[in-house]
């Protein structure tokens, strides 16, 4: 099972930092998972919220502000806003690894601009695009025939209707990782099950797992899980997670 960390290694670095995603493949983590946002004059950058409330205290919408404007707004957990190109070219600095996109603003604009940051980077081959509405995999499809997709649609018409129209991987949330559910995707040749860690019914966090779950997961047959702490799935050395963060940090 690989071990995908979501926002990088968030569970010990802000998440969607640079740092987090470096550490992250320093231990052992096959992809890192990022968000992707269009700031006002087109430039995509690594923020899973809309706005700086959360991450920043600030109101303002990322969508509002240049590249430049969103540079110098330092994180109070450290770090910046990391611009997508600087993400790109620290995972193809390091053999083998790959990147998860989730496309949060998944339209014409943000489609070419990442499409032309991934063939500046020669990233192509070692990226895979989360899409999360089935309406939007066909222009997809156009634009970049050969990029491989992660079905990121809730529930199981959007599952069904992505398995459908084919993808390389489809995300199931760790409750609905059922045994029944994992065949239904196995049951389509070439299809991955990729779990997003974290108990929704309890408040946790995205990305939240213990050991316990992470062996439920690999023995259901899981081929990777998007967690904060990579290590739980590698064995690495690293940070471990407290327990899921504070009601004002969950998201």
């Amino acid at each position: 099972m690989l071990a995908i960390a979501h926002r990088g290694y968030s569970a010990a670095y802000p998440e969607n930092t640079l740092p987090a995603f470096a550490q992250a493949l320093a231990v052992g983590a096959a992809l890192v998972e990022t968000d992707l946002r269009l700031t006002a004059d087109g430039a995509v950058v690594c923020s899973h919220d809309p706005t700086l409330e959360r991450l920043a205290g600030r109101p303002d919408a990322i969508a509002a502000l240049t590249a430049a404007e969103l540079a110098r707004v330092a994180l109070p957990a450290g770090g910046a806003v990391p611009a997508l190109e600087g993400v790109l070219r620290l995972v193809a600095a390091r053999p083998g690894a790959r990147i998860l996109l989730d496309v949060k603003e998944d339209g014409e604009p943000m489609r070419a601009a990442v499409l032309t940051l991934l063939a500046a980077t020669g990233m192509e081959g070692r990226c895979v695009y989360g899409v999360r509405d089935p309406a939007r995999l066909a222009a997809l499809r156009r634009a970049a025939p050969a990029l491989p997709v992660l079905a990121l649609g809730r529930g199981d018409a959007a599952l069904e209707t992505f398995l459908a129209a084919g993808v390389q991987a489809a995300r199931l949330w760790e409750e609905e990782a059922t045994p029944e559910r994992v065949a239904r995707v196995r049951a389509v040749p070439g299809t991955a099950v990729w779990v997003t860690a974290g108990l929704r019914s309890r408040g946790e966090p995205p990305g939240f797992i213990t050991p316990e779950r992470v062996a439920r997961l690999r023995a259901l047959g899981v081929d990777a899980v998007l967690l904060n702490d990579p290590t739980l799935v590698t064995g690495a050395p690293g940070h471990r997670p407290p327990a899921p963060a504070p009601e004002e940090l969950r998201r």
